[in-house]
């Protein structure tokens, strides 16, 4: 932008600023900014075009009015009230090839020892739970493979991953390791069943999460319903703003598992140990340094989801530099008041705990701007959506099963038409036979005859030749 100034000057004022090739220098920004302590220099953040979009006035207002309106209907008036969970995968592969740095040889290159991992223990996923109070509940860890493992340890006794994972943690394995509907309907279960006594002490309690197909099951928002629980949905491509966990857990836990992947791959040896219980062991090591009080607090701070001094949401902690699309707002500033002035008009003006619940063909809901999901309107279109899936699932089964049986009569018929043509075959060959054998038998037949026709001759001449001597 300086640059383009100092170009626009006139010739004589451009000889007078000692700028190389019209730039300014590390002496002038360094000025500039002294001059200007508002403005800092930072290094950019890309932010991907979607998260971009999603984050303009109307999407975040709407979810913080709903928060607030749900926060003063249900009486959630204590951190300890407001749950978050998010899923994150990791992978084996793709850790370690984050560049970290070791001591080495000066004189030398600086390899390592590439380590082989076993198939089980290249990916999985974790997803923590969390409270505004800065506890860290039972996480889910889903593994890689089809069923659950185990080692025998020297002295007899058996030893699962689930040994080397975070205190209470639920342990699934599926392939691939990721979060589908029927384990999320697990979690949700042990989520029941764990918070009991604050749902005891305070009779409702608010989860929040993401949009993801799996967590919005009608299955699991109908257990959740029923105990209470009242299911918040985030906005769609929000969750670097709205989500605590990607805002302030995941961004330390993605550095820290790679580190420890590097410093095993570092130290190492040999790749005899490199399996699912050394991956759950430094997962733990990094969920540990990650899932803190002070980065649990903070995240629910920095999102609005709980502002500890006025022991509520506070929507004001959206900045105007998380307003990224402007719309026709002429910069991010009116941008951001607009944004204060939607959630003041939604909060007084709008009913925010009726959600319109609008579900598309597959039976997913629609999460622009966050949803509650545990509203009878949503519950009664997801189990419609249920129970459509289901009648064309047994349709689907019924069609196939026509199809099976059709295909086993054409079978059948097939099986039936090769046995008439191998009857027939067969029919034919021994017809063949027969006329072979009759002619063979009629050729025997006429030179039995021709012979005795002969000998009949022959005897006859004999007796004639007697009968004249």
């Amino acid at each position: 932008m300086v640059q383009c100034y100092v170009r626009g000057l006139p010739q004589s004022r451009r000889l007078q600023i000692p700028f190389k090739n019209y730039r300014p220098g590390e002496y002038f920004v360094r000025s500039f900014l002294r001059r200007h302590q508002e403005i800092s220099l930072k290094r950019r953040s890309n932010l991907e075009k979607l998260r971009a979009i999603a984050m303009s006035p109307e999407n975040p207002a709407s979810h913080f009015a709903r928060i607030v309106q749900v926060y003063k209907e249900y009486k959630i008036n204590s951190p300890e009230q407001v749950f978050n969970i998010e899923e994150n995968g990791f992978s084996v592969r793709t850790a370690t090839r984050a560049r970290s740095k070791g001591l080495f040889n000066s004189k030398r290159r600086s390899n390592s020892v590439k380590l082989k991992w076993s198939g089980n223990a290249q990916h999985g996923t974790i997803m923590p739970v969390v409270s505004g109070d800065g506890r860290a509940w039972s996480p889910l860890v889903v593994l890689q493979g089809a069923r659950a493992k185990y080692r025998l340890r020297a002295d007899g006794t058996r030893e699962t991953p689930s040994c080397y994972l975070p205190a209470n943690a639920i342990t699934c394995y599926k392939d691939p390791a990721g979060v589908d509907t029927a384990v999320f309907f697990e979690w949700v279960e042990h989520f029941v069943e764990e918070t009991t006594e604050i749902r005891r002490k305070h009779r409702h309690i608010v989860l929040k999460f993401d949009g993801y197909g799996a967590h919005c099951s009608y299955k699991a928002l109908k257990l959740l319903d029923d105990n209470g629980i009242i299911a918040l949905c985030l906005p769609a491509h929000t969750s670097h703003r709205t989500q605590v966990l990607d805002y302030s857990v995941f961004s330390l836990f993605k550095n820290y598992f790679p580190n420890y992947l590097n410093e095993r791959t570092l130290c190492a040896q040999d790749d005899s140990q490199n399996d699912v219980y050394t991956i759950c062991d430094l997962l733990t090591k990094a969920y540990i340094r990650a899932v803190t009080y002070n980065n649990i607090v903070k995240g629910f701070e920095a999102c609005g989801l709980w502002d500890p001094h006025k022991q509520t949401a506070n929507p004001g902690f959206i900045k105007k530099t998380d307003i990224t699309n402007i719309g026709t707002a002429s910069c991010q500033e009116v941008a951001h008041e607009n944004y204060l002035a939607f959630v003041k008009n939604y909060v007084e003006n709008r009913n925010m705990l009726r959600s319109d619940g609008e579900v598309v063909e597959n039976g997913t809901l629609v999460t622009t701007a966050g949803a509650l999901l545990t509203t009878r309107v949503v519950l009664d279109r997801l189990k419609a959506k249920e129970l459509e899936k289901r009648a064309k699932i047994v349709e689907r089964a019924a069609r196939a099963a026509e199809a099976e049986a059709r295909r086993e009569q054409r079978e059948q018929e097939s099986v039936r038409r090769a046995e008439q043509r191998a009857q027939a075959q067969r029919e034919k060959e021994l017809f063949a036979l027969w006329l072979s054998n009759r002619g063979l038998r009629w050729e025997q037949l006429s030179r039995s005859r021709a012979d005795r026709r002969q000998w009949a001759r022959l005897r006859a001449a004999q007796r004639q030749g007697a009968t004249e001597v």
